[in-house]
């Protein structure tokens, strides 16, 4: 866990991946994309999860909602450009100095996969899985629980 998550660990975890100018037509119901925040020009910032479900996708930041995301614009339109509407989560859960971004957001993706399968996924239950696993604010409380989920 001591290194930076690429691409192919996320194809490796069994999910799709893309850059925000890349993000096209690959959201649908209960898709599950973890989409790295740079354009594909970019070597990388910073990886995300997004949850689409029942018309709404759920943007999951590591560092939450308010993290300055440079090509935000374009993620959020390519969103929205595909009939799609936007809920940011709350909280954050990785700490500003951390570079586990990856690692979070392929640990979400496996709960909301296993939330789908036992078909007992919505944005309202994720939130809460979420709340009550990292809580509402970062910590090294969160980097320890990675630590032994990972």
């Amino acid at each position: 866990m001591n290194r930076l998550i690429t691409s192919t660990d996320i194809e490796r975890a069994g999910f799709p991946w893309a850059m925000t100018d890349t993000l096209g037509p690959t959201l649908k119901q209960n898709s599950i994309i973890i989409v790295n925040s740079d354009i594909s020009r970019g070597d990388g910032i910073h990886w995300l999860v997004i949850i689409c479900h029942q018309g709404v996708c759920l943007v999951i930041d590591p560092l939450g909602p308010n993290n300055e995301l440079p090509y935000r614009n374009l993620m959020e339109q390519s969103i929205k450009t595909q009939g799609w509407r936007i809920r940011y989560y709350s909280y954050k859960f990785q700490m500003p100095s951390s570079y586990h971004c990856g690692q979070f957001s392929i640990l979400v993706a496996r709960l909301a996969r296993l939330m789908i399968k036992k078909n007992q996924y919505s944005h309202h239950h994720m939130i809460q899985q979420l709340t009550g696993l990292f809580g509402k604010t970062a910590d090294v409380g969160d980097e320890a629980k990675l630590r032994k989920m990972w």
